[in-house]
């Protein structure tokens, strides 16, 4: 009896944990039920920047400032006008200089810096 309500109890939680993800799941992969989340609707740039440099280089983007040591990759998605600064003097640049300037040509690129 005890074995037969805890597999009752089991099944009852599993059931209840699809029915809450089904919700937000897309249907086959081209009925969303929630269509406000669209992906397309979104209107930032997914790009990726590159430290080619020897040494490590301070970015800034929308206020937020990044440490990239020395071939490291960061994911950036921005608004199209975004501005990417030197936030320190690097080689080629001086604090303040402007990287990238995100505009929808960027979309799924590599930028390098160096």
């Amino acid at each position: 009896m005890m074995r037969k309500n805890i597999s009752a109890l089991a099944l009852a939680a599993a059931f209840a944990a699809t029915t809450c993800t089904a919700q937000a799941a897309p249907l086959f992969s081209f009925i969303h039920l929630h269509p406000h989340t669209n992906a397309s609707e979104d209107a930032r740039v997914h790009f990726t920047l590159v430290n080619q440099g020897t040494s490590f280089r301070d970015v800034k983007i929308s206020g937020h400032v990044y440490r990239m040591e020395p071939g490291q990759l960061l994911d950036i998605k921005a608004l199209p006008g975004t501005i990417v600064y030197a936030d320190a003097n690097i080689p080629l640049h001086h604090g303040g200089d402007v990287l990238v300037k995100v505009s929808p040509a960027l979309n799924h690129s590599v930028v390098r810096i160096g």
